[in-house]
């Protein structure tokens, strides 16, 4: 009877093991244990000198513009107006090479102070970049955007927790079974004869 309550806390014990396992380690094809967010910034365009840049409000317009941030796979939206009644778009640059082209994401026109030209991208380019623009150009309009890496696949990271996790429960589910099959096989003490009266 002994050993049956043995080989069943043992087959307690890893079954508890593997379920807490299954919950910490993500699925194959997983690329991430944050979810995705959306960020909504309101931004201002003056491509006009003095005070041309980008702002959060018309009157805090600055060039550069203010640093934008987001999650490797978040969604940016951007709501968009003209400080000085100018046409502008807002393009962010991908490539990094200066100029508004095919790498690059890029909002329609815009050019009224007071109706919000909602324009949504999706942050996928990890690192900084800029963004700016497209008929004024860097030169007169731009501003960083700082796409950071949300790691389990979608980029690289130096995160290692979840794998350690999965290592530290794989050697207790082992170290466990072990255990249980050393007291299984323990030799058990020669029987006493019965006293003599």
């Amino acid at each position: 009877m002994r050993h049956g309550k043995i080989e069943i806390a043992s087959l307690c014990m890893l079954l508890a093991i593997s379920a807490l396992a299954s919950a910490v380690v993500p699925a194959a094809g997983e690329t991430s244990m944050q979810p995705r967010a959306t960020k909504t910034y309101t931004l201002y365009g003056n491509g006009t000198s003095p005070g041309n840049g980008w702002g959060f409000t018309a009157s805090t317009i600055t060039y550069p513009g203010p640093t934008l941030y987001a999650n490797q796979g978040d969604t940016v939206t951007i709501n968009l107006y003209s400080a000085d009644s100018m046409t502008h778009s807002f393009v962010v640059d991908w490539n990094s090479n200066g100029v508004k082209d095919g790498a690059d994401v890029n909002s329609t026109p815009f050019n009224s102070p007071t109706t919000a030209t909602p324009f949504s991208f999706s942050a996928d380019q990890v690192g900084t970049h800029q963004y700016f623009c497209g008929f004024h150009g860097a030169g007169l309009q731009k501003g960083p955007l700082i796409v950071n890496a949300t790691g389990g696949g979608g980029g690289t990271t130096s995160d290692n927790t979840t794998l350690i996790i999965g290592g530290v429960i794989i050697v207790v589910a082992i170290v466990a079974v072990v255990a249980a099959v050393m007291m299984r096989r323990r030799p058990k003490p020669p029987m006493q004869p019965p006293a003599q009266p």
